[in-house]
């Protein structure tokens, strides 16, 4: 009878017992992704004491259609923004990449994709319909992709240039990743196609650690 009960032991209760433990600990492990200041976006270094300390100040823009769209306004949502020309000569390449991204989240309202127009102001809005229309031809959904204008070319350069940290705004490659809190929590050259697949996995860790915090931040609620 021991026997029996020690052999029931080992097969049922060992394993989750061993399931558990490991389970445990790999929450405990669970893969944050770094905080970055502005300052370290060139060199694509981040340290997170310094980069926990930042938030990107509210800002207007304007979406392509004629709508006020803010940092603020974009809190607790999850964004890529990616400042480019819609006269860049890598403008193909640079949409295909954000659409990619878009593809895969379509169904998630909270998170974004998000054009900077580095000409500041629209240019030329006949050229903007057609980018938009080709958009929505190509793309099963793209409500949650936008492209944001402001007041004039300073004011985006500067926005971009002091908040971004992308300092050369000739090179359309660099996108960001935002998190719910207005931070930045990734970097990635839309250049090399498996950068997006990265910006892909890591809003995925992102939102897991949102959700974490959240489960956290409930638990402590409940037992008030």
């Amino acid at each position: 009878m021991l026997k029996k009960v020690g052999l029931i032991f080992i097969v049922l209760i060992f394993p989750l017992g061993f399931l558990l433990f490991f389970g445990l600990a790999l929450d405990h492990k669970f893969k944050t992704l770094p905080y970055y200041h502005p300052s370290e976006i060139l060199l694509d270094s981040a340290d997170n004491d310094l980069g926990k300390t930042y938030f990107l100040p509210n800002k207007e823009f304007v979406n392509h259609n004629g709508d006020i769209v803010s940092i603020e306004s974009l809190k607790d949502n999850v964004y890529l923004l990616a400042p480019y020309s819609l006269g860049s000569e890598y403008i193909s390449v640079i949409t295909k990449r954000l659409l990619t991204a878009n593809f895969k989240y379509t169904d998630e309202d909270n998170i974004k994709i998000i054009g900077l127009n580095t000409d500041g102001v629209i240019q030329d809005e006949e050229h903007l319909k057609d980018y938009m229309v080709n958009l929505n031809r190509n793309a099963d959904e793209t409500d949650n992709f936008f492209y944001l204008s402001t007041t004039s070319k300073e004011a985006m350069e500067d926005f971009i240039t002091k908040e971004l940290g992308i300092v050369n705004l000739n090179n359309s490659a660099i996108t960001l990743l935002i998190d719910s809190r207005a931070q930045i929590r990734g970097r990635y050259n839309l250049n090399a196609e498996r950068q997006i697949n990265d910006a892909i996995e890591d809003i995925a860790l992102l939102r897991k650690e949102i959700d974490i915090e959240r489960y956290e931040a409930n638990k402590v609620n409940s037992n008030n």
